[in-house]
């Protein structure tokens, strides 16, 4: 239960509001002054409860509060002005501190736990008061509190859940055995002398009265012990509690109940409570005492007929396999006043919202009465009774009658009381009128009612005196069960027998608070921790949590077992030889069965329960624990053998599901998406251009995330993967990491073993289009793969690949698609520095991502162990100066493996593509012989290699893969583009090359197109659709003419003497004093290849010995207009497409315009074309640039 902080403020407030009315002047100076102000403003009977418990705790050498009396003394001196009295300070303390628990225990909590609210707020508490006559007289606050005050209540449900019905029949039974206990412990307590002297059939009605009191704390401790055994996510079986008590023969009692308590008796009750000297006996027991034993006992004593019926009730409903419809209990009374409350706005004149619905929400009675008055003339009332107002109508016989507009009413409201400003009586018959009872306020005058029948006086006056009297009587019967509790205390077995009955002290256990004022372990012995893990009081499934993820830091797996069964096997506490048979003993011996015995060995099988569905691996690892605990549930003689069975159940079913693989299962609502296919070749020839980079992203997230999600807590704690058996205390994590390993050297390696620039510009894009699909996919593990392989000092060092990657997608694209429409640019770029800023600040964006994304997700696992290692190394394993465990360092520890665990269970829907994903497995980048050195120095060396320190210009190399196609698929899932990648995807379907072409260059204007214009050679690709041999197209033909990108072809060459090495290179974009050898020319234009027009034999170095024409010079006359574009499908030939962009010495380039709504941008433009920082080609004339600097 928890509170809100407005909670507490009104609590504190109250109490200050009682301090000052104790306080108040005239200043009490001694004790008895201070009894004598609680006598005046304390109701009875709680004046002498308080009185005596004060009186007790100062005569026992003041015992220690919770109140601070050290702080409040001085205060309290400051504002009386006076010397106060320690003993008087003490004293006023013990008051407070008593009706402080007494507000919260009897009052505020019952009323949170029957409004099934998870905490409770100061609306609550005002709610709760109200109903309670004893602080409503205590503090006056059903004169302060405004009727109009509504209380939020829960939003109705058209059905309920078999666990709600569960919750509610239990709230139900435990009324019912308070008001077992109200009829044995409070009324027979009061009456036993009396009655049993007069008639000892009454004896036979309570004996059979505890009988059934029995029945029902045996029936509520197998429902509790049933819920307590389920799951959290289970639904709680309760039929089986019905059934073993059926077939035990133990609901005849209530046929005994009935046979005892006949006509005849019920007759002489009547007859025997309605004796002047009864009443006069029961008068003393306390302030309407009288009126409660006469009108609420007898219907106390019906209840048992009642209750029984309504067993019968539940099992009729519990055949029903749907949710039922109205409640059991009386919670549904509250529907029933909602709707009598709606009704009486529409026949009650002057009944309206302003009363307050809040205090309708039960309703009990209706019915006429007469209204006496003195020398008046008796009046009709139509009277309502709530469950905490009164109303009186009176017929409106005028109703009939026509009047012009308005509401014709059948009542007129007169009177309305408060309940807890009221007292019921009993009237004595007269000669004129019979069945009267009086209704008193404090204000008012009296109201004297008088019902038509013996038997409707009675009814009301029994639901009258329960409403008014019944906080004063719960009171009573709190007080006797405590004292109950205080004569027969608790005992344990002696210590030499049981070593659990230790007594909590400093040198075995330590405590500590959260901000919620909530008490933790800080440090204990192992003893201590088994006892809390098993307390017959206390049950904190986040304390069980904690303990079975991380003991194996303090316990083996046979030791805490080994301790389980000791905790099970209780003995019987000791009694001296004279005692063993006497009253005291027995009950003794009753309490320790029924509240240690039981309640222990629950809370063992429990934590046995939770240690084999959470964390069988213990039993994996070590047969011989699975054989111990086999061995002890089929061995322990105990009668609850139905908690037995569902732990046997449990571990069958933990073994079965460690024995079969499980399947991967995919949602009802959502299918897998196809899978991405880029070109195919042996799996021999596949690297990271072959593979598609969706593909790739998706496989490697389902590899990692099954990695991950085998992951067990218990390789965490105690950083066991850093010691020397890691490899058997952490397997799998040791997997993962060596996974992750794997994959960044894979990715380092592919980098720098590319030679050629553009292979490795298009690996760079590759990896980093690998990697914004994996961010798609919440798979953090993979792009902080990336982040740390593109951080690496191999690759970060590439400044000549990382320029030409920002020439490329900054400069270029104001050439090659520079009609490209609001385009984002660097956006790989931008991508990447988005990864990066992930592990930023100690990863806090990143988990500030995590906490917002939905699963599935395969969290950063390094993050996680970097934390658990600062953990375990920087607190110590025991408490300072102690043998006690630090087990608020395991609780640190367990946090994070939590939240490890909670993105285990949210599965990936996607397929495995065994191939693939058997290419991952295998990835072996580098020998394991291979030390670490020896991994970065050839990582490093490569990449001096192919860039050389200080190195001015691209260094030549050959390309490693001459006929492979370095154009991307893109990362748009191509069978349903806009789709993001975890949805279903359209099923798979082959599309040609030129539809894919112009899906990919014309419909997405995206980061694939800026590729895909840079690093297209043009050679024929190996795609998935299989296609005849390669015959000769025109220019406009090949699938780049369909684009808005499409290329200028400069020069006219024939087709068939293109040769694979004729590539629409980098090179080729550059000027020559960046990416070339210094000349005073430029270099000549490599002649442009037509798609499809090369033979198999044709030479690879096969070009055309025309030379190439001169690159005209970079800047236009102004006065010399641009030559037109060609149309995009237009139909002219391919030597007439040549001739209009043939070169001449007089006429510039053709630029690609980019276009507008307004037509072609012209020259003034230039500014936004190409941008001031990037590089410019010098005209014809000019000297090479010797460095990059200098541009």
């Amino acid at each position: 239960m928890k509170a809100k902080e407005d909670a507490f403020e009104y609590l504190e407030k109250l109490i200050i509001q009682l301090l000052g009315m104790i306080c108040s002047r005239p200043s009490p100076h001694s004790v008895l002054e201070v009894q004598d102000r609680i006598q005046k403003l304390f109701p009875p009977p709680i004046d002498e409860w308080v009185i005596d418990v004060a009186s007790t705790a100062l005569k026992q050498g003041k015992r220690k509060l919770v109140f601070p009396v050290e702080k409040i003394h001085p205060l309290l001196k400051e504002a009386l002005q006076h010397k106060v009295d320690q003993n008087v300070t003490y004293y006023i303390c013990v008051v407070l501190e008593y009706i402080a628990n007494d507000m919260l225990q009897h009052v505020v909590l019952k009323y949170v736990k029957l409004s099934r609210h998870g905490e409770f707020s100061t609306q609550d508490i005002r709610a709760a008061m109200c109903y309670d006559k004893v602080f409503c007289d205590l503090f006056k606050l059903a004169d302060t509190f405004s009727v109009t005050e509504e209380v939020d209540e829960p939003a109705a449900r058209n059905s309920l859940t078999y666990s709600e019905v569960v919750e509610d029949y239990m709230q139900w039974e435990r009324q019912y055995l308070r008001d077992l206990q109200m009829l044995l412990k409070v009324f027979r307590e009061q009456l036993a002398d009396k009655l049993e002297q007069e008639n000892e059939d009454l004896e036979l009605v309570f004996q059979s009265l505890e009988d059934i009191a029995e029945l029902t704390v045996s029936l509520i401790s197998q429902l509790e012990d049933v819920t307590e055994m389920t799951d959290i996510n289970q639904t709680p079986l309760v039929g089986v509690c019905f059934l073993e008590t059926a077939e035990n023969w133990e609901f005849e009692v209530y046929d005994r109940y009935s046979e005892a308590f006949d006509y005849e008796c019920r007759r002489m009750l009547e007859e025997l409570l309605c004796r002047p000297d009864i009443e006069v006996t029961v008068s003393t027991a306390g302030h309407g005492f009288v009126e409660a034993v006469k009108f609420y006992f007898p219907k106390l004593l019906l209840e048992p007929f009642y209750h029984c019926r309504q067993y019968f009730d539940y099992i009729s409903v519990s055949f029903a396999n749907y949710d039922i419809s109205t409640r059991m209990s009386g919670k549904g009374n509250k529907e029933v006043a909602v709707q009598k409350f709606s009704e009486m706005k529409s026949l009650v004149e002057g009944f309206d919202d302003a009363l307050g619905q809040s205090y309708f929400n039960e309703f009990m009675l209706e019915d006429n009465f007469q209204k006496l008055g003195s020398g008046r003339k008796p009046s009709e009332r139509h009277a309502y009774l709530f469950d905490a107002f009164i109303c009186l109508c009176k017929p409106n016989y005028r109703r009939t009658s026509v009047v012009t507009g308005g509401t014709q009413f059948d009542y007129r409201l007169k009177e309305y009381f408060h309940l807890t400003k009221v007292e019921v009586r009993d009237k004595e018959d007269t000669e004129e009128w019979k069945n009267m009872f009086e209704i008193i306020p404090r204000s008012q005058p009296p109201v004297i009612l008088a019902a038509r029948s013996y038997e409707e006086k009675s009814n009301w006056m029994g639901a009258l005196v329960m409403l008014t009297t019944k906080s004063m009587l719960d009171r009573i019967l709190d007080r006797i069960l405590s004292d109950e509790e205080k004569k027969h205390p608790l005992k344990l077995p002696p210590v030499e027998k049981y070593k659990f009955a230790v007594k909590d002290c400093d040198d075995n256990i330590i405590f500590d608070k959260d901000n919620g004022n909530h008490f933790l372990i800080k440090g204990a012995t192992l003893l201590k921790l088994i006892e809390r893990l098993t307390h017959h009081q206390y049950f904190d499934p986040n304390f069980i949590n904690t303990f079975l993820t991380t003991y194996r830091s303090f316990c083996s797996p046979h030791e805490f077992l080994r301790l389980l069964m000791d905790r099970f096997d209780i003995p019987d506490p000791e009694f001296p030889q004279d005692e063993s048979e006497s009253i005291h003993t027995r009950e003794m011996m009753k309490r320790f069965r029924k509240e240690y015995r039981r309640h222990v060995k629950l809370r063992v099988l429990n934590v046995m329960k939770q240690w084999v569905l959470h964390h069988f691996y213990d039993f994996e690892r070590l047969p011989t624990l699975q054989a111990d605990l086999e061995y002890f549930l089929d061995n322990t003689d105990d009668s609850k053998r139905s908690i037995f069975e569902s732990v046997k159940k449990c571990l069958r079913k933990a073994v079965e599901n460690s024995n079969s693989e499980q399947e991967r299962m995919y949602p009802a609502v959502k299918s897998p998406p196809p899978i991405e296919y880029h070109i195919r070749c042996p799996m021999s020839e596949w690297n990271i251009l072959t593979l598609h980079p969706i593909e790739i992203a998706r496989q490697l997230t389902l590899l990692e995330f099954d990695y991950y999600r085998t992951v067990k807590p218990s390789e965490l704690v105690g950083s066991v993967w850093t010691k020397k058996n890691k490899e058997e205390l952490s397997p799998n994590l040791l997997k993962m990491i060596k996974h992750t390993t794997n994959v960044t050297r894979w990715f380092e390696r592919t980098i720098v073993d590319a030679e050629n620039i553009d292979e490795r510009v298009a690996i760079v894009s590759r990896i980093l289009e690998i990697m914004i699909v994996m961010l798609e996919l919440n798979n953090f593990n993979g792009v902080l793969a990336v982040v740390s392989a593109m951080g690496s000092a191999s690759v970060h060092r590439l400044s000549l690949t990382q320029g030409v990657s920002n020439v490329l997608l900054t400069n270029l694209r104001s050439v090659l698609i520079r009609n490209t429409l609001g385009y984002v640019p660097l956006k790989l770029k931008s991508a990447l520095e988005e990864a990066q800023d992930l592990q930023n600040d100690h990863y806090k964006r990143y988990q500030e991502k995590l906490r917002s994304i939905n699963p599935p997700c395969v969290p950063f696992f390094g993050m996680y162990l970097t934390n658990i290692l600062h953990i375990e190394e920087g607190n110590l394993d025991f408490l300072p100066n102690t043998d006690l465990i630090n087990f608020g360092k395991r609780r640190k520890v367990a946090e994070i493996t939590s939240e490890i665990r909670q993105f285990q269970y949210s599965h990936y829907c996607f397929s495995v593509e065994p191939k693939i994903r058997e290419f991952i497995e295998k990835l072996q980048p580098f020998s394991p012989d291979m030390s670490e050195n020896e991994i970065s120095d050839y990582l490093y060396n490569k990449s001096q290699e192919i860039e050389p320190r200080g190195v001015k210009q691209v260094t030549k190399f050959g390309r490693k893969w001459p006929d492979l196609n370095l154009k991307s698929p893109g990362i748009k899932p191509r069978h349903l583009p806009g789709k993001s990648h975890p949805g279903p995807l359209l099923p798979f379907s082959s599309t040609s090359s030129s539809q894919f072409s112009l899906h990919t260059s014309s419909s997405r204007m995206t980061l694939d197109s800026e590729l895909d214009c840079v690093l297209n050679n043009h050679t024929p690709a190996k795609t998935l659709t299989p296609s005849s041999n390669p015959s000769a197209t025109s220019p406009q033909d090949f699938s780049f003419d369909h684009s808005v990108f499409a290329p200028v072809l400069i020069g006219h060459h024939p087709v068939s003497s293109a040769s694979p090495q004729d590539t629409f290179s980098i090179h080729s974009h550059f000027p020559s004093g960046i990416l070339s050898p210094s000349n005073s020319n430029p270099p000549p234009l490599p002649p442009r290849r037509i798609h499809g027009s090369l033979s198999d034999s044709a030479s690879p170095r096969g070009v055309n010995d025309e030379p190439p024409p001169p690159l005209p010079p970079r800047r236009v006359s102004p006065r010399t207009p641009n030559p037109p574009l060609p149309r995009r499908n237009s139909s002219s030939t391919s030597s007439e497409f040549g001739q209009s962009l043939s070169p001449s010495v007089n006429v510039p380039p053709p630029i690609c315009e980019r276009l507008t709504s307004n037509g072609p941008l012209t020259n003034h433009h230039s500014e936004f074309l190409f941008p001031s920082g990037a590089p410019k080609l010098p005209p014809k004339s000019t000297k090479p640039v010797s460095s990059i600097g200098q541009n």
